[in-house]
Protein backbone atom coordinates (compact mmCIF):
# COMPACT_ATOMS: atom_id res chain seq x y z
CA UNK A 1 0.00 0.00 0.00
CA UNK A 2 1.36 3.39 -1.02
CA UNK A 3 2.16 5.58 1.97
CA UNK A 4 0.21 8.82 2.17
CA UNK A 5 2.59 11.77 1.75
CA UNK A 6 -0.05 14.48 1.49
CA UNK A 7 1.05 16.03 4.79
CA UNK A 8 4.44 16.76 3.14
CA UNK A 9 2.63 18.47 0.27
CA UNK A 10 0.68 20.59 2.78
CA UNK A 11 3.96 21.49 4.51
CA UNK A 12 5.56 22.55 1.21
CA UNK A 13 2.49 24.58 0.22
CA UNK A 14 2.37 26.43 3.56
CA UNK A 15 6.13 27.06 3.57
CA UNK A 16 6.03 28.52 0.07
CA UNK A 17 3.02 30.67 0.96
CA UNK A 18 4.91 32.12 3.95
CA UNK A 19 8.02 32.84 1.86
CA UNK A 20 5.89 34.45 -0.85
CA UNK A 21 4.26 36.77 1.68
CA UNK A 22 7.71 38.01 2.76
CA UNK A 23 8.72 38.34 -0.90
CA UNK A 24 5.62 40.42 -1.70
CA UNK A 25 6.21 42.72 1.31
CA UNK A 26 9.84 43.30 0.26
CA UNK A 27 8.80 43.93 -3.35
CA UNK A 28 6.21 46.48 -2.25
CA UNK A 29 8.92 48.32 -0.29
CA UNK A 30 11.25 48.23 -3.33
CA UNK A 31 8.39 49.44 -5.55
CA UNK A 32 7.85 52.45 -3.28
CA UNK A 33 11.55 53.32 -3.59
CA UNK A 34 11.31 53.18 -7.40
CA UNK A 35 8.27 55.49 -7.33
CA UNK A 36 10.21 57.96 -5.21
CA UNK A 37 13.05 57.73 -7.73
CA UNK A 38 10.59 58.37 -10.58
CA UNK A 39 11.60 55.05 -12.14
CA UNK A 40 8.19 53.77 -13.18
CA UNK A 41 9.71 51.25 -15.57
CA UNK A 42 11.36 49.36 -12.73
CA UNK A 43 8.23 49.87 -10.66
CA UNK A 44 6.21 47.99 -13.26
CA UNK A 45 8.84 45.25 -13.24
CA UNK A 46 8.32 44.98 -9.50
CA UNK A 47 4.56 44.82 -10.04
CA UNK A 48 5.06 41.90 -12.41
CA UNK A 49 7.08 40.07 -9.76
CA UNK A 50 4.38 40.79 -7.17
CA UNK A 51 1.63 39.40 -9.41
CA UNK A 52 3.75 36.34 -10.25
CA UNK A 53 4.20 35.79 -6.51
CA UNK A 54 0.45 36.15 -6.04
CA UNK A 55 -0.13 33.59 -8.82
CA UNK A 56 2.21 31.08 -7.16
CA UNK A 57 0.58 31.83 -3.78
CA UNK A 58 -2.87 31.10 -5.26
CA UNK A 59 -1.63 27.88 -6.84
CA UNK A 60 -0.16 26.73 -3.51
CA UNK A 61 -3.37 27.64 -1.69
CA UNK A 62 -5.50 25.81 -4.26
CA UNK A 63 -3.18 22.80 -4.03
CA UNK A 64 -3.38 22.72 -0.23
CA UNK A 65 -7.15 23.20 -0.13
CA UNK A 66 -7.65 20.58 -2.83
CA UNK A 67 -5.87 18.02 -0.65
CA UNK A 68 -7.84 18.91 2.47
CA UNK A 69 -11.23 20.30 1.43
CA UNK A 70 -11.67 18.84 -2.07
CA UNK A 71 -9.97 15.46 -1.68
CA UNK A 72 -11.17 15.30 1.95
CA UNK A 73 -7.79 14.13 3.25
CA UNK A 74 -8.07 15.47 6.79
CA UNK A 75 -5.77 12.71 8.00
CA UNK A 76 -2.92 14.45 6.15
CA UNK A 77 -3.92 17.76 7.74
CA UNK A 78 -3.86 16.18 11.21
CA UNK A 79 -0.39 14.68 10.58
CA UNK A 80 0.89 18.08 9.45
CA UNK A 81 -0.52 19.92 12.50
CA UNK A 82 0.84 17.35 14.95
CA UNK A 83 4.24 17.61 13.26
CA UNK A 84 4.25 21.36 13.96
CA UNK A 85 2.93 21.04 17.51
CA UNK A 86 5.81 18.69 18.34
CA UNK A 87 8.12 21.65 17.83
CA UNK A 88 8.76 23.76 20.93
CA UNK A 89 7.89 27.13 19.32
CA UNK A 90 4.47 25.88 18.20
CA UNK A 91 3.58 23.88 21.30
CA UNK A 92 1.08 26.47 22.61
CA UNK A 93 0.06 28.00 19.27
CA UNK A 94 -3.67 28.85 19.63
CA UNK A 95 -4.44 28.77 15.92
CA UNK A 96 -2.88 25.34 15.44
CA UNK A 97 -4.71 23.87 18.44
CA UNK A 98 -8.02 25.23 17.11
CA UNK A 99 -7.24 23.70 13.72
CA UNK A 100 -6.37 20.38 15.37
CA UNK A 101 -9.66 20.48 17.28
CA UNK A 102 -11.60 21.08 14.06
CA UNK A 103 -9.69 18.32 12.24
CA UNK A 104 -10.22 15.85 15.10
CA UNK A 105 -13.98 16.47 14.93
CA UNK A 106 -13.98 15.86 11.17
CA UNK A 107 -12.05 12.60 11.65
CA UNK A 108 -14.35 11.49 14.47
CA UNK A 109 -11.53 11.42 17.09
CA UNK A 110 -13.67 12.75 19.93
CA UNK A 111 -11.28 11.90 22.78
CA UNK A 112 -8.61 14.02 21.10
CA UNK A 113 -11.22 16.72 20.43
CA UNK A 114 -12.18 16.84 24.10
CA UNK A 115 -8.53 17.12 25.12
CA UNK A 116 -8.08 20.09 22.80
CA UNK A 117 -11.28 21.73 24.11
CA UNK A 118 -10.09 21.40 27.71
CA UNK A 119 -6.66 22.76 26.79
CA UNK A 120 -8.09 25.77 24.94
CA UNK A 121 -10.48 26.55 27.81
CA UNK A 122 -7.44 26.78 30.11
CA UNK A 123 -5.97 29.34 27.67
CA UNK A 124 -9.21 31.34 27.52
CA UNK A 125 -7.48 34.64 28.41
CA UNK A 126 -5.25 34.28 25.34
CA UNK A 127 -8.14 33.78 22.93
CA UNK A 128 -9.71 36.65 21.00
CA UNK A 129 -13.49 36.94 20.57
CA UNK A 130 -13.53 35.10 17.25
CA UNK A 131 -11.43 32.24 18.64
CA UNK A 132 -13.71 31.96 21.69
CA UNK A 133 -16.73 31.78 19.38
CA UNK A 134 -15.07 29.08 17.26
CA UNK A 135 -14.26 27.11 20.41
CA UNK A 136 -17.92 27.31 21.49
CA UNK A 137 -19.15 25.98 18.14
CA UNK A 138 -16.57 23.15 18.12
CA UNK A 139 -17.55 22.26 21.70
CA UNK A 140 -21.23 22.07 20.64
CA UNK A 141 -20.29 19.85 17.67
CA UNK A 142 -18.33 17.58 19.98
CA UNK A 143 -21.26 17.34 22.41
CA UNK A 144 -23.69 16.50 19.59
CA UNK A 145 -21.35 13.83 18.20
CA UNK A 146 -20.88 12.26 21.65
CA UNK A 147 -24.64 12.52 22.48
CA UNK A 148 -23.99 14.85 25.44
CA UNK A 149 -27.32 16.64 25.12
CA UNK A 150 -27.89 17.67 28.75
CA UNK A 151 -26.50 21.21 28.51
CA UNK A 152 -26.64 21.69 24.72
CA UNK A 153 -29.48 24.20 24.83
CA UNK A 154 -27.52 26.41 27.23
CA UNK A 155 -24.37 26.16 25.07
CA UNK A 156 -26.34 27.14 21.95
CA UNK A 157 -27.71 30.21 23.73
CA UNK A 158 -24.15 31.18 24.73
CA UNK A 159 -23.03 30.81 21.11
CA UNK A 160 -25.81 33.15 19.89
CA UNK A 161 -24.84 35.77 22.49
CA UNK A 162 -21.16 35.48 21.52
CA UNK A 163 -22.06 35.82 17.83
CA UNK A 164 -23.84 39.13 18.45
CA UNK A 165 -20.71 40.46 20.22
CA UNK A 166 -18.47 39.78 17.25
CA UNK A 167 -17.28 42.81 15.30
CA UNK A 168 -16.34 43.20 11.64
CA UNK A 169 -18.56 40.33 10.52
CA UNK A 170 -20.40 41.03 7.25
CA UNK A 171 -24.09 40.29 6.86
CA UNK A 172 -23.59 37.27 4.60
CA UNK A 173 -21.18 35.60 7.03
CA UNK A 174 -23.47 36.46 9.94
CA UNK A 175 -26.41 34.84 8.12
CA UNK A 176 -24.44 31.65 7.44
CA UNK A 177 -23.28 31.36 11.06
CA UNK A 178 -26.82 31.94 12.35
CA UNK A 179 -28.05 29.18 10.06
CA UNK A 180 -25.26 26.95 11.39
CA UNK A 181 -26.44 27.52 14.98
CA UNK A 182 -30.06 26.80 13.96
CA UNK A 183 -28.91 23.59 12.26
CA UNK A 184 -27.16 22.46 15.41
CA UNK A 185 -30.31 23.17 17.45
CA UNK A 186 -32.50 21.18 15.05
CA UNK A 187 -30.02 18.28 15.14
CA UNK A 188 -30.18 18.29 18.94
CA UNK A 189 -33.99 18.24 18.81
CA UNK A 190 -33.96 15.63 15.98
CA UNK A 191 -36.32 17.89 14.03
CA UNK A 192 -35.67 16.21 10.65
CA UNK A 193 -38.23 18.07 8.51
CA UNK A 194 -37.06 21.48 9.71
CA UNK A 195 -33.46 20.43 9.04
CA UNK A 196 -34.30 19.64 5.40
CA UNK A 197 -36.01 23.03 5.00
CA UNK A 198 -32.99 24.76 6.55
CA UNK A 199 -30.57 22.90 4.26
CA UNK A 200 -32.46 24.31 1.26
CA UNK A 201 -31.98 27.81 2.70
CA UNK A 202 -28.28 27.14 3.24
CA UNK A 203 -27.84 25.94 -0.36
CA UNK A 204 -29.33 29.22 -1.62
CA UNK A 205 -26.75 31.37 0.20
CA UNK A 206 -23.85 28.95 -0.36
CA UNK A 207 -23.33 28.94 -4.09
CA UNK A 208 -19.66 27.99 -4.12
CA UNK A 209 -18.84 25.29 -1.60
CA UNK A 210 -16.05 22.75 -1.25
CA UNK A 211 -16.56 19.01 -1.65
CA UNK A 212 -16.14 18.60 2.10
CA UNK A 213 -18.99 21.03 2.72
CA UNK A 214 -21.07 19.11 0.20
CA UNK A 215 -20.24 15.90 2.07
CA UNK A 216 -21.46 17.40 5.36
CA UNK A 217 -24.73 18.56 3.80
CA UNK A 218 -25.22 15.27 1.93
CA UNK A 219 -24.76 13.23 5.12
CA UNK A 220 -27.22 15.36 7.11
CA UNK A 221 -29.73 15.14 4.24
CA UNK A 222 -29.20 11.39 4.05
CA UNK A 223 -29.68 11.10 7.82
CA UNK A 224 -32.91 13.12 7.67
CA UNK A 225 -34.26 11.12 4.70
CA UNK A 226 -33.43 7.89 6.49
CA UNK A 227 -35.25 8.96 9.67
CA UNK A 228 -38.23 10.08 7.56
CA UNK A 229 -38.10 6.70 5.70
CA UNK A 230 -37.29 8.34 2.36
CA UNK A 231 -34.86 5.52 1.64
CA UNK A 232 -34.23 6.16 -2.07
CA UNK A 233 -33.24 9.79 -1.41
CA UNK A 234 -31.18 8.71 1.60
CA UNK A 235 -29.36 6.09 -0.47
CA UNK A 236 -28.36 8.65 -3.12
CA UNK A 237 -27.01 11.12 -0.55
CA UNK A 238 -25.16 8.49 1.48
CA UNK A 239 -23.53 6.91 -1.57
CA UNK A 240 -22.22 10.36 -2.52
CA UNK A 241 -20.74 10.68 0.97
CA UNK A 242 -19.05 7.28 0.78
CA UNK A 243 -17.54 7.93 -2.64
CA UNK A 244 -16.11 11.40 -1.94
CA UNK A 245 -15.85 11.53 1.84
CA UNK A 246 -12.16 10.55 1.98
CA UNK A 247 -10.86 10.15 5.54
CA UNK A 248 -13.77 11.99 7.19
CA UNK A 249 -15.99 10.37 9.81
CA UNK A 250 -18.98 10.74 7.50
CA UNK A 251 -17.90 7.77 5.38
CA UNK A 252 -18.21 5.39 8.35
CA UNK A 253 -21.46 7.02 9.50
CA UNK A 254 -22.95 6.80 6.00
CA UNK A 255 -22.02 3.10 5.72
CA UNK A 256 -23.73 2.40 9.05
CA UNK A 257 -26.95 4.04 7.82
CA UNK A 258 -26.81 2.24 4.46
CA UNK A 259 -26.68 -1.09 6.25
CA UNK A 260 -29.93 -0.23 8.00
CA UNK A 261 -31.84 0.61 4.80
CA UNK A 262 -34.11 -2.28 3.72
CA UNK A 263 -32.74 -3.80 0.48
CA UNK A 264 -36.08 -3.62 -1.31
CA UNK A 265 -35.93 0.16 -1.05
CA UNK A 266 -32.49 0.51 -2.67
CA UNK A 267 -32.53 2.11 -6.15
CA UNK A 268 -30.94 0.29 -9.10
CA UNK A 269 -28.66 3.20 -9.93
CA UNK A 270 -27.64 6.58 -8.55
CA UNK A 271 -28.94 9.74 -10.18
CA UNK A 272 -26.28 11.42 -12.32
CA UNK A 273 -27.19 14.87 -11.12
CA UNK A 274 -25.63 14.06 -7.78
CA UNK A 275 -22.16 14.13 -9.28
CA UNK A 276 -22.48 17.60 -10.79
CA UNK A 277 -21.70 19.11 -7.41
CA UNK A 278 -18.17 17.74 -7.52
CA UNK A 279 -17.27 20.53 -9.96
CA UNK A 280 -17.74 23.33 -7.44
CA UNK A 281 -15.39 24.72 -4.82
CA UNK A 282 -12.46 26.72 -6.29
CA UNK A 283 -14.17 29.19 -8.61
CA UNK A 284 -13.16 32.38 -6.80
CA UNK A 285 -9.53 31.42 -6.37
CA UNK A 286 -9.24 30.29 -9.97
CA UNK A 287 -10.87 33.53 -11.12
CA UNK A 288 -8.36 35.53 -9.07
CA UNK A 289 -5.59 33.39 -10.54
CA UNK A 290 -6.75 34.21 -14.08
CA UNK A 291 -6.93 37.93 -13.26
CA UNK A 292 -3.36 37.85 -11.89
CA UNK A 293 -2.11 36.11 -15.05
CA UNK A 294 -3.87 38.76 -17.13
CA UNK A 295 -2.21 41.55 -15.12
CA UNK A 296 1.23 39.98 -15.63
CA UNK A 297 0.62 39.85 -19.39
CA UNK A 298 -0.66 43.43 -19.42
CA UNK A 299 2.32 44.80 -17.51
CA UNK A 300 4.69 42.94 -19.82
CA UNK A 301 3.07 44.66 -22.79
CA UNK A 302 3.33 48.05 -21.03
CA UNK A 303 6.99 47.45 -20.20
CA UNK A 304 7.75 46.40 -23.78
CA UNK A 305 6.21 49.63 -25.07
CA UNK A 306 7.80 51.71 -22.32
CA UNK A 307 11.33 50.50 -22.99
CA UNK A 308 11.50 51.47 -26.68
CA UNK A 309 11.62 54.68 -28.70
CA UNK A 310 12.52 56.01 -32.14
CA UNK A 311 15.47 57.80 -30.57
CA UNK A 312 17.66 57.44 -27.51
CA UNK A 313 16.02 60.48 -25.93
CA UNK A 314 12.51 59.15 -26.59
CA UNK A 315 13.28 55.69 -25.15
CA UNK A 316 14.77 57.25 -22.02
CA UNK A 317 11.98 59.82 -21.54
CA UNK A 318 9.28 57.11 -21.84
CA UNK A 319 10.97 55.07 -19.15
CA UNK A 320 11.51 57.87 -16.65
CA UNK A 321 8.54 60.08 -17.60
CA UNK A 322 10.65 63.16 -18.27
CA UNK A 323 10.65 65.77 -21.05
CA UNK A 324 12.51 64.51 -24.11
CA UNK A 325 13.65 68.00 -25.17
CA UNK A 326 15.29 68.59 -21.78
CA UNK A 327 17.73 65.70 -22.18
CA UNK A 328 21.33 66.27 -23.22
CA UNK A 329 23.68 63.53 -24.42
CA UNK A 330 27.15 64.05 -22.93
CA UNK A 331 28.75 60.92 -24.33
CA UNK A 332 27.84 58.17 -26.79
CA UNK A 333 29.88 55.20 -27.97
CA UNK A 334 29.08 52.09 -29.98
CA UNK A 335 30.06 48.79 -28.33
CA UNK A 336 29.16 45.86 -30.57
CA UNK A 337 25.37 45.75 -30.90
CA UNK A 338 24.94 48.22 -28.05
CA UNK A 339 25.17 51.96 -27.47
CA UNK A 340 26.80 53.36 -24.35
CA UNK A 341 25.15 56.70 -23.61
CA UNK A 342 25.73 59.17 -20.78
CA UNK A 343 23.12 61.90 -20.64
CA UNK A 344 21.95 64.77 -18.51
CA UNK A 345 18.50 64.72 -16.88
CA UNK A 346 17.87 67.76 -14.69
CA UNK A 347 19.92 67.09 -11.52
CA UNK A 348 20.98 63.59 -12.55
CA UNK A 349 23.60 61.96 -14.72
CA UNK A 350 22.25 58.83 -16.38
CA UNK A 351 24.48 55.98 -17.55
CA UNK A 352 22.53 53.97 -20.11
CA UNK A 353 22.94 50.91 -22.26
CA UNK A 354 20.77 50.89 -25.39
CA UNK A 355 20.28 48.32 -28.13
CA UNK A 356 19.10 49.21 -31.59
CA UNK A 357 16.07 47.15 -32.60
CA UNK A 358 14.26 46.77 -35.90
CA UNK A 359 13.06 49.93 -37.64
CA UNK A 360 15.78 52.14 -36.09
CA UNK A 361 14.15 51.90 -32.67
CA UNK A 362 16.16 51.97 -29.47
CA UNK A 363 15.53 49.78 -26.46
CA UNK A 364 16.83 50.79 -23.05
CA UNK A 365 18.54 47.67 -21.67
CA UNK A 366 19.93 49.05 -18.42
CA UNK A 367 20.48 52.37 -16.70
CA UNK A 368 22.08 53.80 -13.61
CA UNK A 369 21.35 57.33 -12.42
CA UNK A 370 23.41 59.40 -10.02
CA UNK A 371 22.98 62.95 -8.68
CA UNK A 372 25.24 65.63 -10.17
CA UNK A 373 25.25 67.72 -7.02
CA UNK A 374 27.31 70.44 -8.75
CA UNK A 375 26.04 73.28 -6.61
CA UNK A 376 25.59 71.16 -3.49
CA UNK A 377 29.23 70.08 -3.46
CA UNK A 378 30.40 73.69 -3.60
CA UNK A 379 27.96 74.87 -0.95
CA UNK A 380 28.89 72.08 1.46
CA UNK A 381 32.52 73.18 1.40
CA UNK A 382 31.76 76.91 1.59
CA UNK A 383 29.58 76.50 4.67
CA UNK A 384 32.11 74.45 6.63
CA UNK A 385 35.11 75.66 8.60
CA UNK A 386 37.52 72.99 7.34
CA UNK A 387 41.12 73.62 6.46
CA UNK A 388 42.24 73.31 2.86
CA UNK A 389 43.81 69.94 3.63
CA UNK A 390 40.58 68.70 5.21
CA UNK A 391 38.54 69.96 2.27
CA UNK A 392 40.78 68.12 -0.15
CA UNK A 393 40.50 64.94 1.91
CA UNK A 394 36.70 65.31 1.98
CA UNK A 395 36.48 65.96 -1.78
CA UNK A 396 38.92 63.17 -2.52
CA UNK A 397 36.82 60.61 -0.67
CA UNK A 398 33.66 61.87 -2.35
CA UNK A 399 35.03 61.65 -5.88
CA UNK A 400 36.59 58.27 -5.11
CA UNK A 401 33.21 56.94 -3.93
CA UNK A 402 31.48 58.43 -6.98
CA UNK A 403 33.74 56.69 -9.49
CA UNK A 404 33.66 53.40 -7.61
CA UNK A 405 29.83 53.47 -7.57
CA UNK A 406 29.58 54.04 -11.33
CA UNK A 407 32.12 51.30 -12.12
CA UNK A 408 30.43 48.76 -9.86
CA UNK A 409 26.74 49.54 -10.35
CA UNK A 410 26.85 50.11 -14.10
CA UNK A 411 29.95 48.85 -15.84
CA UNK A 412 30.67 45.75 -13.79
CA UNK A 413 26.97 44.88 -13.69
CA UNK A 414 26.76 44.59 -17.50
CA UNK A 415 28.98 41.87 -18.96
CA UNK A 416 29.10 43.66 -22.33
CA UNK A 417 31.69 46.01 -20.80
CA UNK A 418 34.00 43.19 -19.74
CA UNK A 419 36.30 43.62 -22.74
CA UNK A 420 39.98 44.26 -23.28
CA UNK A 421 41.14 47.71 -24.39
CA UNK A 422 37.82 49.29 -23.45
CA UNK A 423 37.75 52.77 -21.95
CA UNK A 424 35.38 53.36 -19.03
CA UNK A 425 34.01 56.88 -18.91
CA UNK A 426 31.82 58.98 -16.66
CA UNK A 427 30.78 62.49 -15.72
CA UNK A 428 31.86 64.35 -12.58
CA UNK A 429 31.65 67.87 -11.24
CA UNK A 430 35.12 67.74 -9.66
CA UNK A 431 38.42 68.30 -11.47
CA UNK A 432 40.05 66.37 -8.65
CA UNK A 433 39.06 63.15 -10.46
CA UNK A 434 42.42 63.40 -12.24
CA UNK A 435 44.06 62.48 -8.93
CA UNK A 436 42.18 59.18 -8.77
CA UNK A 437 43.58 55.78 -9.75
CA UNK A 438 41.54 52.65 -10.49
CA UNK A 439 43.44 49.39 -9.95
CA UNK A 440 46.64 51.43 -10.34
CA UNK A 441 45.55 53.14 -13.61
CA UNK A 442 45.25 56.91 -13.48
CA UNK A 443 42.00 58.62 -14.45
CA UNK A 444 42.16 61.31 -17.13
CA UNK A 445 39.63 64.16 -17.40
CA UNK A 446 38.48 66.85 -19.82
CA UNK A 447 35.98 69.62 -19.31
CA UNK A 448 32.93 69.16 -21.52
CA UNK A 449 30.30 71.70 -20.41
CA UNK A 450 29.12 74.18 -17.78
CA UNK A 451 26.00 73.78 -15.62
CA UNK A 452 24.96 77.00 -13.90
CA UNK A 453 28.45 78.43 -14.58
CA UNK A 454 30.03 75.39 -12.90
CA UNK A 455 32.07 72.93 -14.99
CA UNK A 456 31.41 69.25 -15.67
CA UNK A 457 34.20 66.88 -16.59
CA UNK A 458 34.37 63.68 -18.60
CA UNK A 459 36.59 61.17 -16.81
CA UNK A 460 38.18 58.20 -18.52
CA UNK A 461 40.13 55.17 -17.33
CA UNK A 462 41.51 52.22 -19.34
CA UNK A 463 43.05 48.77 -18.90
CA UNK A 464 40.75 47.61 -16.08
CA UNK A 465 39.73 44.01 -15.54
CA UNK A 466 36.16 44.15 -14.25
CA UNK A 467 36.35 40.53 -13.13
CA UNK A 468 38.75 41.54 -10.35
CA UNK A 469 38.00 43.67 -7.31
CA UNK A 470 37.78 47.35 -8.18
CA UNK A 471 40.22 49.36 -6.07
CA UNK A 472 39.75 53.15 -6.30
CA UNK A 473 42.36 55.37 -4.61
CA UNK A 474 42.80 59.13 -4.29
CA UNK A 475 46.35 60.48 -4.41
CA UNK A 476 46.64 63.74 -2.49
CA UNK A 477 48.44 66.51 -4.35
Amino acid sequence: MKKNRNHIKILIANLLKTLLVFFIVIDIWIGILYIKGNDFFQFYNVLILIFIAIIVYCVMDIWKNWIIKENCDFQAQETYILMLLNQKRYKEHIGLHLELLYTSLVLGKYDQSQQEIDKLKEWNNRLNNMQRFQLQLYNIDCMISMNKTASLKKELEKAEIALNKLQRVNNKTMQKVQMGIRLRRYLTEENWEDILKLLKEISKVSKNVTIYEQICIAYIQGKCDYELKNYKEAFEELRFVIKYGGSTKYVKLANCLLEKIPEKNLPEKISAKKYIRIKHGMNRKIFFLIISCFMVSLFNIVIYWWSQGKSIEEAYSKRYLCAENELTIFYQNNIGDYELVILNEDEKIAYCLFKETGGLNYKLIDSFRIDKNVENNQMELMETEMTESEKEFYQGNKIKQELWTVLIRFYKKNTIFNQENLAYVGITSSSMAENVTVNGNRVSIEQITDVNDLPLYLWRVENIDLKTNIQVEYEKQ
